[in-house]
């Protein structure tokens, strides 16, 4: 299920804003707004745990990570909702995130409707790189718009599916 939604206060363009969410779980995420990002003043709304439900999202190895961004200029919500200017994402995690995954290579993926993707890959042609930094547990992510995300990986090892009678 999906955990407890935080509203923020309404964010007017024109000033940078560093934004921190918790997650139940532990860890958090930041999100570094640039003033030319927002096109009218806006709430922000962050869903923690929402749910994934593929085991292998993007055909990836799927971490303890995922969540939801939205954007509410006015009173309504948009997602996806496309910024003027690419944001910061720092997703900061536990080590039971990301048990069995390998921290350079993780990965942010978002969906877009009918599939899974990167979303560096789909902001900038992988042409702004992630920032990795496995010692503090961090992934910073330069993204271009909000929508649903999971955060993902290559796994050390190749699991098989446990069969149950």
């Amino acid at each position: 299920g999906a955990g407890k939604v935080v509203v923020l206060d309404r964010f007017a363009p024109g000033s940078q804003t560093s934004l921190d969410f918790e997650f139940p779980s532990g860890g958090s995420l930041n999100a570094l707004i640039p003033s030319g990002a927002l096109e009218e003043t806006s709430a922000i709304v962050f869903t923690p745990d929402t749910d994934v439900d593929e085991r292998m999202p993007g055909g990836l190895f799927r971490s303890g990570k995922r969540f939801d961004l939205m954007v509410c200029p006015g009173d309504a919500c948009v997602e996806p909702y496309s910024f003027e200017d690419n944001l910061t994402l720092t997703l900061h995690y536990t080590d039971a995130d990301v048990q069995a995954l390998i921290e350079d290579e993780l990965y942010l993926y978002v969906w877009d409707g009918s599939q899974w993707v990167d979303i560096v890959q789909q902001c900038s042609a992988g042409g702004m790189p992630y920032i990795r930094d496995p010692a503090q547990n961090s992934l910073g992510v330069p993204v271009c718009h909000f929508s649903r995300f999971v955060m993902n990986g290559e796994a050390h090892t190749q699991f098989l599916p446990i069969l149950r009678k």
